[in-house]
């Protein structure tokens, strides 16, 4: 460290907690806004229009021919 000065013990733990606290609450809005919103896409176009969902699960797309 600077100066040859070494922080407690306690503040790597300190640290470590500040992180992982960070990473739960990112992880949440990770979950909201990008995974959430497909599955809530999804339901609203089966309500709103089952036709069109009805035809996606039938056919497959590009990529899997």
């Amino acid at each position: 460290m600077a100066f040859g000065v070494r922080p407690p013990d306690i503040a790597e733990w300190i640290v470590n907690l500040g992180e992982a606290a960070e990473y739960m609450f990112d992880h949440n809005i990770f979950q909201d806004n990008l995974v959430g919103c497909l599955i809530s896409a999804k339901q609203m176009v089966k309500e709103t229009k089952p036709e069109s969902f009805g035809q996606g699960r039938i056919h497959s797309g590009p990529a899997l021919e």
